[in-house]
């Protein structure tokens, strides 16, 4: 695979979250759910995911 090879060399990756129909649709698909397939399909140890949205932070915007 192209993402085992690009993290094999130290190199990090970067993927967008468009993805592609065979008829040319496009499908804006959620970062964290792609993120999250990849590294199951990986078997990661671990998934970091930064973020800069409310969601992730409280009211004090501490990380929560």
């Amino acid at each position: 695979k192209a993402i085992e090879r690009h993290l094999d060399d130290g190199s990090i990756v970067l993927v967008s979250p468009l993805g592609y129909s065979p008829s040319g649709e496009v499908f804006n698909m959620r970062a964290e759910d792609v993120a999250t397939e990849i590294a199951v399909e990986l078997r990661a140890q671990k998934l970091l995911l930064l973020r800069s949205d409310v969601g992730a932070r409280g009211v004090a915007r501490q990380l929560t």
